[in-house]
């Protein structure tokens, strides 16, 4: 139960599709939406929505079999093809979904909430929920924290900006559907902090500063969180020392006039943590 419902909630914008051509027309199949969808009205095209998976995003979205679906994020949608490509287009994009529908005459508005719920309750993190994955008897917890670290591990060995750039983006991907699985796991969380930190300075190096400074600021918030979780003393320790870490390095990037006018809230030596949460 806990597997299927896992499967069907998630990410709308993550839509694998199938088409098929039947006796009663052309289907479009989402299973992490949970839409099944047909060619709208020749007046208003669209993609109407034919059947509704229970517990899934769109049923908690409080969409209807019979809604035709005319706008996605803005795009609009005449036909299906539009609708599977738009959404396709839109693949590990978003982690919300804004659609303009029709239903029984009038426009409706409605909005999906297509990110991990259980990463969001425990981290308020809005990222992709796994995708559908048979890898037989190895825990998908273990499966994706080993295709994270192996990211990693080959960013060790170096490469181009592009394509550290973009083993980093996978780590933090895959570790992310592993915190998903295992949710309060504080060493995963630290180890995705640790990969935002490392892109922060491969971008620094190629001089993309304004981005660096975006992913010190994902990688400081989530190590804050760290603090505030049941972690070890260890833990703990490398969560205060990151800190100081973010701290300095973003200290070196202002003026020499500004910098160490404006410090960080709890990252000076010897801050405890937070008091820790269940």
């Amino acid at each position: 139960m806990l597997r299927r419902r896992l499967l069907l909630a998630g990410f709308f914008c993550y839509l694998l599709f199938v088409v098929n051509q039947t006796i009663a027309g052309t289907y479009a199949t989402s299973p992490f939406s949970g839409l099944v969808v047909s060619q709208g009205e020749s007046t208003s095209g669209g993609a109407k929505v034919v059947e509704i998976y229970p517990g899934s995003p769109a049923e908690k979205a409080g969409l209807s079999v019979g809604d035709i679906i005319l706008e996605i994020d803005g795009q609009k949608v005449k036909t299906l093809e539009e609708f599977v490509n738009i959404s396709k287009a839109m693949k590990e994009k978003s982690t919300e979904a804004k659609l303009l529908l029709i239903r029984k005459g009038r426009l409706q508005n409605a909005l999906l909430f297509t990110y991990s719920e259980n990463v969001f309750k425990e981290w308020k993190e809005k990222v992709a929920p796994p995708p559908e994955s048979d890898i037989g008897g190895l825990s998908l917890f273990q499966y994706y924290l080993e295709k994270g670290k192996t990211r990693l591990e080959e960013n060790r060995r170096g490469g181009s900006f592009q394509t550290q750039l973009s083993r980093g983006e996978e780590a933090i991907k895959y570790l992310f559907y592993a915190l998903h699985y295992t949710p309060t796991d504080v060493g995963v969380a630290l180890l995705i902090a640790d990969t935002y930190m490392n892109m922060a300075r491969l971008r620094l190096e190629n001089g993309e500063t304004a981005l660096a400074v975006e992913d010190y600021g994902r990688a400081a918030t989530l190590y804050e969180k760290c603090s505030k979780k049941h972690a070890s003393e260890k833990e703990l320790e490398l969560v205060l020392a990151r800190l100081q870490e973010v701290k300095k390095e973003l200290m070196g990037l202002l003026p020499p006039e500004e910098q160490g006018a404006v410090p960080a809230k709890g990252t000076e030596t010897g801050t405890p943590p937070t008091g820790a949460s269940p």
